[in-house]
């Protein structure tokens, strides 16, 4: 994904002149075509993500459409006042892309994880939630919504994942009694494919989520690959008096254990064989 990001925003800043990009000191050389060919709509703030934040609100305030990009723990847990005051209060339009999603940067320690962003920002229901698995989920995905004149976060994540779907949706609907929720890139459908539930895939959560289905299902298991358990929150906060849910999730925003990022997921049990233990538990 992070990749492809400088290949679409190159695009679509040929078509739109509205799109200035802000970077943190992250992915520089990789905008180095867009630097050469549109140097008055980049510009690289280096390690000040408070002013970059405020800076891209003056942008979107005189109709710029801005995107802006750094390490997630950076931007999102540093800036957090500006982007509340700045965007969400003054209901201004940007486009937060962020790396390093919970400890995908495992071995860098805990300056540069960040398990809570998407906790954080989804106490804030006008900002548009983007968890997509791999480069064309994230194109379709960013293409769609750039534009849309609202504050939209896209966490991009070095685990890519291959589903068969661009958007929220069913990847297997067999009228089951337990349904499954996939968020992002939680774990591969290769993993449970011949298990007997319903499976649905959910990269976009915001306001315009509509999970009245649910109602009939028996029981609901979501999986989302960051801490908070979000998802469950917003669909109980539309659907009342609903209590057949369980979400596995990261319980911990701070972690002592070094090492890989697949060490650190087994200590936290949300690696492959913990996450398929407690389906299984589930399934009986």
């Amino acid at each position: 994904m992070r990749k492809i990001f400088p290949q679409v925003v190159e695009k679509l800043m040929d078509k739109d002149k509205k799109i200035f990009c802000l970077l943190g000191d992250i992915g520089v050389f990789s905008f180095r075509h867009i630097f050469k060919k549109y140097n008055e709509r980049i510009l690289n703030m280096s390690t000040m993500e408070q002013s970059m934040i405020g800076f891209a609100s003056g942008l979107s305030k005189a109709g710029y459409k801005p995107i802006i990009h750094t390490i997630a723990p950076f931007l999102v847990l540093r800036a957090l006042d500006q982007i509340k005051i700045d965007f969400v209060y003054n209901k201004l339009n940007c486009n937060i892309v962020s790396v390093g999603a919970s400890n995908d940067y495992a071995k860098l320690g805990t300056t540069h994880h960040c398990f809570e962003d998407m906790n954080i920002l989804s106490n804030y229901e006008d900002i548009n939630l983007f968890i997509p698995s791999n480069p064309n989920e994230f194109k379709y995905l960013f293409e769609k919504n750039y534009k849309n004149q609202s504050i939209n976060y896209f966490r991009i994540s070095e685990n890519n994942l291959k589903f068969d779907i661009k958007s929220n949706g069913f990847l297997r609907k067999k009228n089951n009694s337990l349904l499954i929720i996939i968020v992002g890139n939680s774990i591969d459908t290769e993993e449970i494919k011949k298990k007997k539930f319903d499976l649905y895939y959910v990269n976009n959560i915001s306001r315009k989520m509509n999970f009245s289905f649910i109602k009939k299902y028996k029981k609901i298991l979501i999986i989302e690959p960051y801490f908070g358990n979000i998802l469950e929150r917003r669909v109980k906060k539309m659907i009342k008096k609903i209590s057949n849910i369980h979400t596995i999730s990261y319980q911990e925003t701070i972690i002592h254990k070094y090492g890989s990022k697949l060490d650190q997921d087994r200590y936290l049990k949300f690696d492959k064989k913990n996450i398929l233990r407690k389906i299984n538990e589930l399934s009986k």
